[in-house]
């Protein structure tokens, strides 16, 4: 009798589901009996989330960050579905696959929810996804190359969210201004100087006032 895999793919478009779908069959149908759910948006994905919990956990998700979200605001992202599935289901396996690809948000995935796949849609072939899951249900962990090149480059990023420069966006975004920055954190005016910019520099900010900074700060959820 073949073992069972129950797959969640929460996903908004028809097209891609019915790829995904297909590549499920074809990388696992002759050795597994498939169970296929689809969640378009976040109260969907609840919903089979919470069925699952009371029937038969899910082995895998396949996830998209962006997913219309739940009519109460609770489940606004994929990432939302992703947190709730890791915690009620500890032993599944759960991949993101989306068009995003901002080093932010791949830096907040991996800490986050530490996802055994990482995708990014433009570098996903049918083949290259078939392996990505056959290496996933072996326990093994598989990223796309462009999420590979982000780690390489992710010092910048380290130097972005380190403790240091989250506090500097905190006690800006309580009114504190800059100039009074040294007496809350353990820095001269110029070193502090010197991180903003930086942290203007790697979110893409020309403006220099702070209002803008805090503004991109708040959607990248870094406050």
């Amino acid at each position: 009798m073949k073992s069972r895999i129950n797959v969640l793919i929460t996903e908004d478009h028809p097209l891609v589901v019915d790829s995904y779908k297909r590549i499920l069959n074809d990388t696992f149908s002759e050795d597994y009996e498939l169970h296929i759910d689809v969640a378009t948006n976040g109260d969907n994905a609840r919903k089979k989330l919470i069925q699952a919990e009371k029937l038969s956990p899910y082995n895998l998700l396949l996830i998209d960050i962006r997913i219309p979200e739940s009519v109460d605001g609770k489940i606004t992202s994929g990432e939302d579905v992703a947190f709730r599935a890791k915690h009620w289901f500890p032993d599944s396996r759960i991949v993101f696959i989306t068009s995003l690809s901002d080093n932010l948000l791949i830096n907040r995935l991996i800490k986050k929810i530490n996802p055994d796949g990482l995708l990014v849609k433009s570098d996903v072939t049918p083949e290259m996804l078939q392996t990505a899951l056959k290496t996933i249900l072996n326990n093994q962990t598989y990223y796309s190359s462009t999420i590979h090149r982000y780690l390489r480059n992710r010092i910048h990023n380290n130097e972005l969210l380190d403790e240091v420069n989250l506090k500097i966006l905190s006690y800006l975004s309580k009114g504190i201004k800059t100039k009074n920055l040294p007496q809350y954190i353990n820095l001269s005016l110029s070193a502090i100087e010197k991180r903003k910019n930086n942290i203007k520099t790697l979110l893409g900010i020309e403006k220099s006032d702070n209002e803008e900074l805090l503004k991109v700060a708040r959607e990248k959820e870094l406050i």
